[in-house]
């Protein structure tokens, strides 16, 4: 059995921790700052949540030449793939999940975890990871007086928005193989680079689209059409076999 201790996306608090996830033996992830932000553009219009003309399948392989992962399975949303490979690792999702954090009707961050199986919600009020199990995970954080909404945000850190505040967003590929050993390095898990465009934000479900480029020049992309979790996640994660 394997545990860890989370370590926290700068200035998110507790519920930031999804982008954290990793094995207590890998090394420090890069310096946040060594990410350059850009400002995020205006949001392309895009699928409606469980819209039956949403891609069913992923599109071919980019110029990279990885390819692209299987159809989904049935739970994973109508508009759910992803295709390509960041350090040999694909995602063919069985679930889309979102933690969504509100204070009143602001909100204050977004985590999303794409994954090769179900039961996200469950684990990540209980701690739990999964021997395994391969990740994508997205987040969007408002740092300032604009809440995190339907619109397109460039990975890094402290993107001015033009309504006033800043946010952060980050892309992350996490992956365990069957004795709960994470397969990525720490130093390639974290996203260099992309977007998370987000079509829809609602107390139901969070839809929208990504692309976004890691170390060593593997590329995530795809859409999402993630369920809420009603439940706030745990400050530490447990990993066994």
């Amino acid at each position: 059995m394997k545990s860890r201790n989370v370590v926290f996306l700068a200035g998110v608090g507790v519920l930031g921790l999804a982008c954290a996830r990793g094995s207590d033996a890998s090394p420090p992830d890069e310096a946040a700052d060594a990410i350059e932000p850009t400002l995020p553009a205006a949001a392309d219009a895009g699928p409606a949540r469980g819209d039956a003309s949403a891609p069913s399948s992923p599109p071919a392989a980019d110029a990279s030449g990885d390819a692209p992962v299987a159809t989904p399975a049935p739970d994973a949303g109508p508009g759910t793939f992803v295709s390509g490979s960041a350090s040999g690792v694909s995602i063919a999702p069985a679930h889309a999940s979102a933690i969504v954090v509100r204070s009143g009707a602001f909100v204050e961050r977004i985590v999303i975890a794409i994954q090769t199986r179900s039961g996200f919600c469950t684990d990540y009020s209980g701690g739990v990871d999964r021997a395994g199990e391969r990740s994508l995970i997205l987040a969007v954080v408002a740092t300032g007086s604009v809440p995190v909404g339907s619109a397109s945000f460039t990975i890094g850190t402290g993107q001015a928005s033009p309504g006033g505040g800043t946010f952060d967003v980050s892309g992350r590929v996490l992956a365990y193989d069957s004795q709960c050993s994470t397969t990525v390095p720490a130093s390639k898990e974290n996203a260099t680079s992309g977007t998370v465009t987000l079509t829809q934000v609602a107390a139901g479900g969070v839809v929208g689209t990504f692309s976004v480029a890691f170390p060593g020049g593997g590329q995530l992309s795809g859409a999402l059409d993630a369920d809420v979790c009603t439940a706030p996640g745990a400050d530490s994660f447990t990993c066994s076999p």
